[in-house]
């Protein structure tokens, strides 16, 4: 059977040491930037993921760090020989177009580097809710079903096992 280990890398809780000058999240930034962050950092992202023979990204590629680092996330699932699945989720209608090129350019990113790509389009939430539901209770929808979509990829893979 195999081993499962989870790692979680929070960007925006910075758990990465960055040192005490380094700002990152929640600032503005921009998908090169944080690219930038995570390729400094990328022998810290290695480690963290070393062992592992399977690795699934989860990006919202309408935000900035989204869209800058889990393309890098992707190759290091690649360069350690792991197998590799990004689940990305593309931006709102409503987010614009600027935001809808970030989500595009890092999708090629990211199909380059996994052996696959779930893309979720976040409008479908559009067809289930009444329109005067909250922008609250519309991510808790999409981050339960991200959620679910992570495990039944688990379970796949514990079958294959």
């Amino acid at each position: 059977m195999s081993k499962i280990k989870i790692v979680g890398i929070d960007f925006s809780g910075i758990k990465i040491h960055t040192g005490k000058n380094e700002k990152f999240g929640l600032d503005g930034g921009s998908p090169q930037r944080s690219e930038n962050f995570a390729i400094k950092h990328y022998e810290e992202l290695s480690n963290l993921l070393c062992d592992s023979e399977f690795v699934i990204a989860v990006a919202f590629l309408s935000s900035d760090d989204g869209s800058g680092v889990s393309p890098v996330i992707a190759n290091i699932a690649k360069n350690i020989g792991a197998r590799s699945i990004a689940i990305a989720c593309m931006p709102f209608n409503f987010e614009g177009e600027r935001r809808n090129k970030k989500a595009v350019d890092s999708m090629i990113k990211l199909n380059s580097a996994t052996d696959y790509v779930f893309k979720i389009d976040l409008n479908f939430v559009g067809y289930i809710c009444n329109p005067k539901t909250s922008m609250t209770k519309i991510l808790d929808i999409i981050y339960k079903f991200v959620a679910e979509e992570v495990h039944k990829i688990l379970n796949y893979r514990l079958m294959l096992s």
